[in-house]
């Protein structure tokens, strides 16, 4: 259970990154699944977007433009949001430094059920919804990115599929040379989005719909709870010392 509450943890080690990152490949996935359910759009293929704005351009579809710069523009803001905290968290040498995004795309996710709950759950189409998944996508595919080291994504798989093929054509012209123990983490990527992919399309679609934005803000949450109640219960000792000193 303690390795569990730590996986976020600032002190990062290969088995955290891939347990980690195949929780938010995962989440990821069932993100996106929930998005083309919801309003008929993948979150998480921002190259696709960009594709279609530069048609769109040349179709004078000047709305499909627009919205698909916000898109790119919500996963882009989403990305710098979660490395303002990270970088910020640094600063302070605090053990939440990961926590603190993850927290935020939870409570991104937490925010986006309730304003579905409040919307009646009537929300195809619905823009506020879009931006929100855009903008989470974008902070769990940042805080990933920077925890690994820039050597996995939780949301690229286009990525994850090139360097798998750069490892396997080693594999093929020199198997010295190919990096075993990454191969198989990204086959765990690949793996985890996949399936949360399943689960996703599954849950959105049945009679939990948007209800199941709750369980995966929940998985997030879960996830930052320990490092960043550490940094809170440090800082409070360190106060009552200070008073103790004073």
């Amino acid at each position: 259970m303690k390795r569990i509450l730590n996986l976020a943890e600032d002190k990062r080690t290969p088995v955290l990154n891939k347990v980690l990152g195949s929780i938010c490949a995962f989440v990821s996935g069932g993100i996106n699944a929930g998005g083309f359910i919801s309003f008929g759009q993948y979150t998480s293929h921002i190259t696709g977007i960009v594709a279609s704005a530069a048609d769109a351009i040349v179709l004078h579809q000047h709305r499909l433009v627009e919205k698909s710069a916000i898109f790119v523009g919500a996963f882009f803001l989403g990305a710098v949001v979660a490395t303002v905290l990270i970088q910020w968290a640094e600063r302070l040498k605090l053990h939440s430094r990961f926590a603190l995004a993850f927290l935020s795309g939870g409570v991104v996710l937490f925010g986006l059920g309730l304003w579905a709950h409040g919307k009646g759950m009537t929300l195809h189409g619905d823009f506020v919804l879009a931006l929100g998944f855009f903008f989470s996508m974008g902070i769990q595919n940042s805080t990933v990115t920077r925890l690994s080291n820039y050597d996995i994504r939780a949301t690229h798989m286009t990525g994850v599929i090139t360097d798998l093929g750069i490892e396997f054509g080693k594999w093929i012209s020199d198997p010295v040379s190919m990096n075993r123990s990454k191969f198989k983490l990204l086959i765990i990527m690949i793996g985890s989005f996949f399936i949360g992919g399943i689960v996703g399309a599954s849950l959105f679609k049945s009679d939990f719909g948007l209800s199941s934005l709750f369980g995966y803000a929940g998985i997030l949450i879960v996830l930052a709870a320990f490092p960043v109640y550490k940094d809170i219960h440090i800082r409070i000792r360190y106060q009552k010392m200070l008073g103790k000193r004073g």
